[in-house]
């Protein structure tokens, strides 16, 4: 259902471009129309940025963890080498 501003807002616009009489309740039907597809348009887009970052910031979080990781078994690796040969002294 349509808002009485936006009424007024598309009737100020209408008859600022002129439009017949008999066309003002298409145009406005229109023009209510088309602003509401962009709206849903836009929070679509907003939704899927949305999913991107949140998915990036997923990527990027498990990367993190796995260079961690890796960073651990390495360092591990070290320390067990360093006691072994320290051992053999």
């Amino acid at each position: 259902m349509m808002d009485p501003e936006s009424v007024e807002k598309y009737t100020e616009l209408a008859k600022r471009l002129n439009v017949p009489p008999g066309e003002m309740v298409s145009f406005i039907r229109n023009m209510y129309k088309d602003e509401s597809e962009e709206r849903r348009l836009q929070r679509e887009q907003e939704k899927k940025d949305k999913l991107e970052e949140e998915e990036w910031k997923e990527r990027r979080k498990r990367e993190d963890d796995e260079r961690a990781h890796r960073f651990k078994m390495e360092e591990d690796e070290r320390k067990e080498k360093l006691r072994i040969e320290a051992d053999k002294l």
